[in-house]
């Protein structure tokens, strides 16, 4: 995804999106949280696969 506003953080703009929507603070970066657990459970994944030497055996379609 192309960054509109440069040094904006996802994060950053989830929990004000969610503070304008009445949300109060605590829920606010909780949802923020579990945004975050995705993203951050696929790059674990990729990097083990990295350390294992498994960095593109999904992308190959040898039949």
């Amino acid at each position: 995804m192309l960054a509109l506003v440069s040094d904006v953080s996802r994060s950053g703009i989830t929990m004000t999106m969610v503070l304008l929507l009445g949300q109060r603070r605590p829920e606010a970066a909780r949802f923020s949280l579990l945004l975050s657990i995705p993203n951050t459970a696929a790059a674990g994944f990729l990097g083990v696969m990295d350390l294992v030497g498994m960095q593109d055996a999904a992308l190959r379609l040898d039949r």
